[in-house]
């Protein structure tokens, strides 16, 4: 399931007003609606479908969602990733967001809401493309 969160989910922190809500998604085709099902039924969290908008391009497909928000879904999340590192850069997007976790649990809601405000500048940050230096093919290209 590890390697379904490294590959699909996306970890956020929304803001209205002074208030956070952590949460994590997986959206993909119907057609891999057994794989987001899988995550739901260990994860918890919310599962819906989707058919294409109408304002959609032309063969766009319908596809399935899945969401947890809820405090018990995302503690889920952090103990199987916790002993399940996710690889590569998506390691960098839940280390931010796991600790964001533990912030939501303080008391002291002024600090919160600062360390909140950091931490969602941080993941927005960190999600953006940084060209690999180790990549020479692309580097011999510039």
């Amino acid at each position: 399931m590890a390697g379904v969160m490294a590959g699909e989910a996306c970890f956020f922190i929304d803001r209205t007003g002074d208030h956070y809500q952590l949460g994590c998604a997986i959206e993909v085709r119907d057609d891999d609606q057994e794989m987001v099902e899988i995550v739901h039924s260990h994860v918890g969290g919310i599962l819906s479908y989707r058919l294409p908008r109408p304002n959609c391009p032309k063969g766009a497909n319908p596809s399935v969602v899945w969401r947890a928000r809820d405090r018990e879904s995302l503690a889920r999340i952090v103990r199987l990733l916790d002993e399940c590192p996710l690889p590569g850069k998506k390691q960098r997007d839940y280390l931010i967001w796991r600790e964001a976790f533990d912030v939501a649990a303080w008391k002291d809601g002024e600090a919160r809401r600062a360390r909140m405000a950091d931490l969602k500048k941080a993941l927005h940050i960190v999600k953006e493309y940084r060209p690999n230096p180790n990549n020479t093919r692309v580097n011999q290209a510039a």
